[in-house]
């Protein structure tokens, strides 16, 4: 059986490979990154790949689309179509339904399985992105000509019509737009896989970490996006503290910040002098997973501490809690920290 997984993020990549090594293990599988132009964070998957790849899987890199309109984008659309009807997988799997790229991998092999893979925490809190019904039509009509194929928006991730199947950390906790699918739990000995591993610590290497310092890691400090250390400056204070704490008593601290973040960490907050280490943004943090031991990982607001508390091994994973302020975000907060706790990552208030 062929599968094509089409990896829009790092995290899909990452999860594809992980269920390359389970369910889709003996299928011919083939992996298509989406070249994030002049970033690389994408890059370095295929790189790693390269290097470790076993029999039955093929890589292609995809240029990320610009400008739809009748030019270059619909092009590579229309490529992406002959793509997928030359190849005719039996399965088309994806991490994210919004994006025209899988209505067009779709377009080339209507009768493929649909598969979507987690993409973080969106699977299980909604995105806010709704419109009303006429809007939304509209909006669809817009993305029809602009595209030349039908799209669908959904406002909750993973929710379209297109989508038949799931894959997710928690499918318990799924979100009502995953309701009417087949939902599958990630198992952990998917992405415990030596060959999964050796390519998450081959992907590290490859941005110039050090795979034996990382497994001497200490305290891995994930990063919420600036705009929210802006808003929550108590957050802020509690991260420095923290990473100040762990370095004077001789711990390695790691610092990763938030993936649609351009602003050095340095401009973000004060780092401890010393014994510490950036993690490159275009590595996924999910992808340190197997190569940490011992380590406290905390964070806020961020689906990485799912992924490193349930798949990962050896970790012990906290959480940052944020002040109550009125909106959408405080009540995502509220959703997200109620899924933290019935997994066991308990809230950080103090000294660990």
């Amino acid at each position: 059986m062929k599968t094509f997984f089409l990896a829009t993020t790092p995290l899909h990549a990452l999860i594809s490979l992980g269920l390359m090594r389970g369910p889709f293990r003996d299928c011919d599988n083939t992996l298509a990154l989406i070249n994030k132009a002049g970033k690389g964070r994408l890059d370095l998957f295929a790189e790693a790949l390269d290097r470790v790849r076993p029999p039955g899987i093929s890589v292609m890199q995809i240029p990320r689309l610009k400008n739809i309109g009748l030019g270059p984008g619909r092009s590579l659309l229309n490529e992406i179509s002959a793509m997928t009807r030359a190849l005719s997988p039996a399965v088309v799997a994806s991490g994210n339904d919004r994006r025209p790229e899988f209505y067009a991998a779709l377009r080339g092999c209507p009768s493929a399985r649909r598969v979507y893979v987690d993409d973080g925490m969106y699977s299980y809190v909604p995105n806010y992105d709704v419109r009303a019904s006429l809007g939304q039509d509209l909006l669809a009509l817009v993305r029809r000509l602009w595209c030349g194929l039908a799209t669908e928006r959904p406002s909750l991730t993973g929710g379209s019509s297109a989508m038949q199947e799931a894959y997710i950390l928690l499918p318990e906790r799924a979100h009502a737009g995953l309701g009417s699918k087949i939902v599958h739990k990630l198992e952990p000995p998917w992405f415990a896989d030596p060959w999964v591993s050796r390519t998450c610590a081959a992907a590290a290497a490859s941005v110039g970490l050090d795979i034996e310092r990382c497994r001497s890691i200490g305290l891995l400090l994930i990063l919420p996006h600036p705009r929210l250390l802006k808003t929550y400056p108590e957050l802020r204070e509690q991260i420095e503290l923290l990473a100040s704490t762990h370095a004077i008593e001789g711990r390695l601290v790691a610092l990763k910040g938030h993936p649609e973040s351009d602003t050095p960490l340095e401009q973000q907050l004060k780092l401890p002098a010393g014994n510490t280490l950036q993690i490159p943004p275009s590595l996924p943090i999910e992808a340190l997973a197997p190569l940490l031991s011992g380590t406290l990982v905390v964070g806020a607001l961020t689906s990485a501490l799912l992924f490193l508390a349930l798949l990962g091994e050896r970790i012990d994973v906290r959480s940052l809690s944020l002040s109550a302020k009125p909106g959408h975000q405080s009540l995502a907060h509220d959703q997200i920290q109620d899924i933290y706790r019935s997994v066991g990552i308990r809230a950080l208030t103090g000294e660990p």
